[in-house]
């Protein structure tokens, strides 16, 4: 017998114990973690914001320097040259920090006061921008002339609604006290004394520059300024002193260079009336630059103290994390491999026995098995209908009371079980054993008995198989047993599972009852096969078997239908009922470990659905619906199920396309394929002529089919390949015949379908046919969609590079429509570029159109690489074409698609090309 349940459980105690504290860990750390995340991301968003502070900052230092420098340009244009480099500076420093103050506001799109702040300092930099080119405008000679009261305040302006929005970013910053502390006492004061002193910078290098005298409103400003500059040095010297010793050496340095600037700004007021200045306008800026620039290193060092403190508290909380996480994989690194044993012990428990139940319950023989005492522990079907006990009847009972056997030849021998029990080793009988059923009826029968150990060899019971002595009988049921199942899982086959479905049918039909078909196709399943071998994928179909059986009632019918596709026949459900049915399948699956030698595998399952009816059609169309239904649910993303309706557009697309794969191989076996030619015209002399084969198909009653019908399906189902090898053998076929009567043959154009390109062999059999058919490869041009060849490109690329080195020539087709045209176009062999259609038609009247067309012309041009311009429908649209320097054309325009016979000139030919000139003119056929 089996080890039991709890011996199972003993045996893992240790493993339990560890997935235990496992998981209380993994607990534990996912609270941390979390805990800690956030406080790490916190710390990256203050680094954000003060990032702002900080680039605007860098752009009110270069905004600074650019107000006085303008200011002397002002004031004397001829001594100073207009400061072109200084504005170049201050607008890319002004580009960043907008930068950062977008992605700002992207992360706090509800904060109104920063939007508003925002919006002011977009209008005040938009208003220095005006004002600015209309200076630029007036030093050279044009525009309106501006004042230069009108700069001042403008930058003024500027200055204002940046600190302002710098005082409310640095009040928002909720970041470390030490942080904050310099962010407040720190760079708000600086930016203010560095206004001030910039007003004073500005008023006076303008006047210096003009040698004009003060205004009394001018030095009203200034001494304001001076004023609110020295409030503004005093407050900034008694909060940062102490702060920090790097600051303390920059706030040194900032009062010795601020008392050279206010000499200068007291000997400049002294001589503002008469205008006669001591310095001249270079030397004040070099003063008041250095000044300025003082406050600004110190309000640099100040910012770039507290962001250190800011990457301070993220590095401490990113270690924190990657601690909790550390611990937390660990943890639950031991926890998974712990539950992985107790679970790889608890599947092969319950594998083991489900399977050995399910065998047994399969085989023809009866089976039953005891335990070390000799009582019942088990009966299959073909024991309990032989010996007339059932499994409940019989269970713990003693084995003498349910099997009695006598032997009529040797009356002393005791049954086959008790023999079995006190000897210990298999025992068998095949004469003279007779079973008593407990209506005295006396059967013959043929028995064998062994002994069932345990690990340590401890005997823990017994198991019997016997049958009876009329073998014919026995070996017709199993002979129908097995005619009926599938050899791998048990389950009914197809013949069998059909023949189910016709019962089902027909009880639909007479008694108006409902029932469910679905078609179950696993997902995934070819790489077990891949991976591990058949023999392994078998091993995985038996439980999924098994899973699909647990899952359902005894009273529905499973059966396998082939490889990997099942049946399930569910009786009195309706179709909705059954997607219930689909989604519990889906649970179970998804819930349960499958194993397929020593690896594990997640196979999902497709399932389509449809209802079995009064008015359901018979047995193969339900089938092929159900399979419809089930491919919808694997194009929705697979592991799903779909309930069949003809209404649905993707199933009845679906099975369209089966229709078309049909209609195709016929097609290609009765030569229904037509081939047409749409001439491609030389632009200038001197050019060969060309021409592309299309394709079209004749239906039954000689219409014309265009390609888009068809070519999706062929797609779709991989008989692409099939059928460009048609069209090239045809082809070349009419080729050979042209070439026999005339030496004028243009270069053809063929087109390659990406599957044939993603083929190795496509090289061999292209040239094979050239030699079959004596052409020169030259005079063939193979085209490929840009989009076939990024589907593959490195297969693609081989396989071109290849054609090219025997001689055929090779055209990218709709080139420019894909999103890395000119990526790709440096790595392929080609001769020949067809711009795309949609560029094309708009030439004459799209700009960007026209603009595309032409850098695609030039690019060709550069790489030696001919050009064609595609969809030319107009005159208009021809006439263009040389001055973009392109060299071939094709559409409408030039030349409309004909039979492919009367394009090279072969009327003695008989194609069906009469056909098409009955149902639709070579003018109207579509390209």
């Amino acid at each position: 017998m089996k080890r039991p349940i709890s011996q199972l459980l003993t045996g893992n105690v240790i493993a339990l114990s560890v997935a235990t504290a496992g998981v209380i860990l993994v607990a534990v750390g996912l609270l941390l973690s979390l805990h800690t995340w956030d406080g790490y991301r916190a710390a990256l968003e203050w680094r954000q914001d003060h990032g702002t502070i900080h680039a605007l900052l860098d752009a009110t230092e270069v905004q600074a320097r650019e107000r006085g420098h303008t200011a002397a340009w002002l004031g004397d244009a001829e001594a100073a040259s207009r400061p072109d480099a200084l504005w170049l500076e201050s607008d890319l420093a002004w580009q960043a920090a907008l930068l950062r103050l977008a992605r700002l506001q992207q992360r706090r799109p509800d904060d109104t006061g920063l939007a508003s702040r925002a919006a002011a300092v977009h209008q005040a930099l938009a208003r220095k921008h005006t004002i600015r080119a209309r200076l630029a405008a007036e030093d050279n000679g044009l525009g309106t002339p501006s004042l230069p009261e009108d700069w001042f305040e403008a930058t003024t302006q500027l200055n204002e609604q940046t600190i302002a929005l710098q005082r409310y970013l640095a009040a928002g910053l909720d970041g470390p006290p030490e942080v904050m502390r310099l962010a407040l006492a720190v760079n708000h004061p600086a930016t203010e004394l560095i206004e001030y002193q910039g007003r004073i910078r500005g008023l006076f290098a303008w006047h210096l520059a003009a040698a004009q005298p003060l205004d009394s409103a001018h030095r009203r400003q200034i001494e304001i300024a001076r004023s609110l500059a020295d409030q503004r040095f005093t407050d900034l010297t008694q909060t940062a002193a102490g702060m920090d010793p790097s600051l303390d050496h920059l706030l040194e340095a900032m009062g010795e260079s601020r008392q050279e600037f206010l000499i200068s700004v007291t000997d400049h007021l002294a001589a503002a009336d008469e205008g006669h200045y001591l310095q001249e306008a270079s030397d004040w800026l070099v003063t008041a630059d250095a000044a300025i620039g003082a406050v600004f290193a110190f309000a640099r060092a100040g910012s770039d103290l507290a962001l250190s403190g800011i990457e301070s508290v993220a590095r401490s909380r990113a270690t924190m994390l990657g601690s909790y996480v550390a611990l937390m994989l660990l943890a639950a690194v031991l926890a998974l491999l712990s539950l992985r044993r107790l679970r790889r012990d608890m599947e092969r428990y319950s594998m083991e026995k489900e399977m050995s139940e399910t065998i047994l319950g399969s085989v023809a023989d009866a089976v039953l098995a005891t335990d070390a005492q000799g009582r019942i522990h088990y009966l299959n079907p073909a024991a309990e209908q032989l010996t007339g006990w059932s499994l409940p009847e019989a269970m713990h009972r003693d084995h003498k009371d349910v099997v009695v056997i006598r032997n009529r030849l040797h009356a002393s021998i005791n049954d086959p079980l008790t023999c079995c029990l006190e000897q210990q080793h298999i025992v068998s009988f095949t004469e003279g054993q007779v079973l008593v059923r407990p209506d005295g009826e006396e059967i013959a029968i043929d028995s064998s008995c062994a002994p069932i150990r345990d690990a340590e060899s401890t005997l823990q019971g017994c198991a019997m198989v016997f049958s009876p002595r009329d073998r014919e009988h026995t070996l017709d049921r199993m002979l129908s047993y097995h005619a009926s199942r599938d050899t791998v899982t048990g389950l009914y086959n197809r013949r069998a599972f059909e023949q189910h479905l016709q019962e089902f049918v027909h009880d639909a039909r007479s008694t108006g009852r409902r029932h469910s078909l679905a078609f179950i196709d696993l997902d995934n399943f070819k790489a077990v096969n891949d991976l591990v071998g058949h023999a392994a994928g078998d091993q995985l179909l038996r439980q999924i078997a098994w899973l699909i059986g647990e899952t359902v009632r005894d009273t529905d019918v499973t059966g396998r239908l082939g490889g990997d596709e099942f049946g399930l026949l569910l009786r009195h459900c309706p179709v909705e009922q059954a997607k219930l049915v689909a989604n519990k399948l889906h649970d179970t699956l998804r819930r349960y470990r499958l194993h397929a030698g020593d690896r594990s595998f997640d196979v999902g399952m497709s399932i389509g659905l449809v209802e079995i009816g009064p008015t359901s059609p018979g047995v193969e169309e339900l089938i092929h619906e159900a399979d419809t239904a089930c491919y919808t649910a694997k194009e929705a993303g697979r592991n799903r199920a779909r309930i069949y309706h003809p209404s649905d557009r993707a199933q009845t697309e679906r099975r369209r396309q089966l229709q078309w794969v049909t209609r195709l191989t016929d097609a290609m076996d009765e030569d229904h394929f037509i081939l047409f030619g749409q001439p491609i015209v030389p632009v200038r002399e001197g050019l060969d002529t060309r021409a592309e084969i299309l394709l079209r198909l004749q239906d039954a009653d000689g219409n014309l089919i265009p390609p888009m019908a068809f070519l999706p399906a062929a797609e779709r189902h991989g008989l692409m390949p099939e059928i460009d090898r048609h069209v090239i053998r045809k082809a070349f076929r009419l080729l050979a015949r042209h070439k026999a009567q005339s030496t004028n043959t243009p270069i053809i154009h063929i087109n390659l379908s990406a599957l044939s390109l993603a083929d190795q062999g496509t090289a061999d059999f292209l040239l094979e046919q050239v030699q079959d058919f004596h052409l020169d490869p030259s005079r063939l041009c193979l085209e490929v969609t840009e989009t076939a060849v990024m589907g593959n490109l490195q297969q693609t690329a081989r396989t071109m590079e290849r054609l090219r080195d025997e001689g055929f020539q090779l055209a990218l087709d709709d080139f420019g429509s894909g999103l890395s045209s000119l990526t790709w176009l440096k790595n392929l062999p080609v001769h020949l570029l067809k711009i795309d259609g949609n560029f094309v038609r708009g030439i004459v009247q799209d700009p960007i159109d026209h603009a595309m067309v032409e850098a695609i012309s030039r690019i060709g041009e550069l790489m030696g690489i001919h050009t064609c311009a595609e969809s030319v429908e107009s005159a208009r649209i021809m006439e263009a074409l040389p001055a973009l320097n392109i060299e071939y054309a094709q559409g409408f325009h030039p030349g409309r698609p004909w039979p492919l016979v009367d394009l090279l000139g072969l009327p003695d030919i008989e194609d069906a090309r009469q056909t098409a000139g009955k149902t639709m003119p070579p003018s109207e056929i579509p390209d």
